[in-house]
C-alpha cells in the first residue's frame, strides 16, 4: 500500500494483539496505546485489492 507519510512503524508481538469483530481485524496494545489493525480485505473493494497486488508484485 502506498502512503504519503508514516509517523511511526511498530512491531507488535503477537501476545499483545487481540482479535476483534467486523472489519476492524485486531487491536494491538503498545504501552498505554491501542493500535487498530484493519483487515484490508474487509475495508477495500476487490478491485482495490487487485490493483494493490498489481502494484506490489510487478
Amino acid at each position: 500500500m502506498l502512503v504519503d507519510a508514516a509517523i511511526e512503524v511498530l512491531r507488535i508481538p503477537l501476545s499483545d494483539i487481540e482479535a476483534t469483530e467486523e472489519y476492524l481485524g485486531c487491536v494491538g496494545k503498545v504501552k498505554n496505546r491501542l493500535i487498530f489493525l484493519l483487515d484490508l480485505e474487509q475495508v477495500l473493494t476487490k478491485k482495490e485489492i487487485e490493483k494493490f497486488k498489481y502494484v506490489c508484485y510487478k
